[in-house]
């Protein structure tokens, strides 16, 4: 199965008075006829040391790494995004797996990573965007 590139095209974290971020995460979509979903693994610092595998977090909304999207449950599998909610306080490093109808999975995409500072109830919106080179640049938007 062919490895997938991971590409963040936006993000929008939105800080709730409960202290936890909302972050929407998009990629590339893997074009293989046989291509039944996708996994998102994940991993906050503050459970681990650092990135990389193994990516084994736990405590968001959504269900601890890797996270399973079947194709049918995605809103738009030709532009593949997921929302994740109840993210903390840390730096949580993200890659996805694309895996196929008989269970083989892809190896991890590119890794990004995201870091929450909540403190106090605030709006925060940030874009993360990553240019096909691999470089990232995240901006604060109004």
């Amino acid at each position: 199965m062919k490895r997938i590139l991971f590409l963040i095209f936006a993000a929008l974290l939105i800080v709730t008075s409960a202290h936890a971020a909302d972050l929407t995460l998009a990629w590339d979509a893997n074009s293989e006829a046989s291509l039944a979903g996708y996994r998102l693994h994940y991993k906050r610092v503050a459970d681990t040391a650092a990135g990389g595998a193994p990516y084994d977090g736990v405590g968001i909304a959504e269900g601890d790494s890797p996270i399973s999207y079947p194709l049918a449950d995605l809103d738009d599998p030709q532009n593949p995004r997921v929302s994740l909610t109840g993210l903390s306080t840390g730096t949580y490093y993200f890659a996805v797996t694309a895996y196929d109808d008989i269970g083989s999975e892809s190896g991890y995409s590119n890794e990004v990573d995201q870091t929450f500072w909540l403190s106090s109830p605030v709006n925060l919106h940030f874009v993360v965007e990553v240019s096909a080179s691999g470089e990232i640049t995240i901006r604060a938007v109004n």
